[in-house]
């Protein structure tokens, strides 16, 4: 099954390689204007993660996405990999739209708002991080209005949250663990002498359906490729 997606969130995907660190990435903005968002209510970590990964990876029409998955559970599973962020930094995000968007904190965007909010904190990273993204709002503002360090603080939470919500999705909860016994050995079908493992079923639409991945092979389907290229080229020694 075949899953295509047309949207202006294309940009939050594409990164290069080399941006995952976090060390040094407000080297090249503006000295601190001082914070204003430090001092802010309590976010919902369960909401607000749910609330940026449905705006990353969003569910419509033909394209089953993040929602789709929440009833077994998927952002409890990407909050277990975010417990190096604190509280407050999840605080700080959430509030730092109320600057640019009448008062409303993160939470209380809408689904145009959230993208568009995403789109400037993307654009304030350093360059190459993403694909080109045209900004409204220049880096330098972002640091005038929320000073260095909740700025920092943001790119940390929009970098990291991001990171864990595609790995987990695109590593294909909840059919990402092969079923194993007591001694932790591969739990095989009936009769299965071949020990093909593959966790993915057809009965859920998961993050290797949407990228088209199929899995490991079958043993029919390891035959079939091996008959394949005897026929192309095939030495006896």
């Amino acid at each position: 099954m075949k899953f295509h997606l047309l949207s202006r969130r294309w940009f939050l995907k594409k990164t290069s390689v080399g941006t995952l660190s976090l060390g040094g990435m407000m080297s090249q903005l503006l000295g601190s204007q001082g914070s204003t968002v430090s001092d802010v209510p309590t976010a919902d970590r369960e909401d607000f993660v749910a609330a940026l990964a449905d705006t990353l990876i969003p569910t419509a029409e033909g394209y089953p996405g993040y929602r789709r998955l929440e009833r077994y559970g998927i952002t409890t599973e990407v909050l277990a990999g975010l417990q190096g962020l604190e509280q407050q930094e999840f605080n700080v995000f959430n509030a730092a739209s109320r600057e640019f968007f009448s008062g409303k904190s993160f939470l209380d965007l809408g689904e145009a708002e959230r993208t568009e909010f995403l789109q400037w904190v993307a654009g304030s990273l350093p360059t190459g991080s993403f694909a080109p993204v045209d900004s409204a709002i220049a880096p330098e503002r972002l640091v005038e209005v929320l000073g260095d360090e909740d700025l920092e603080t943001v790119q940390k939470v929009f970098r990291l949250v991001r990171l864990r919500v595609f790995t987990v999705f695109y590593q294909n909860f909840p059919e990402h663990k092969v079923p194993r016994d007591g001694r932790k050995i591969p739990v095989l079908a009936a009769g299965d002498q071949h020990q093909i493992i593959n966790p993915n079923t057809s009965e859920l639409v998961t993050g290797w359906d949407v990228a088209n991945f199929p899995g490991p092979l079958s043993w029919a389907e390891e035959e079939e490729r091996r008959a394949k290229w005897m026929k192309i080229h095939w030495h006896s020694d």
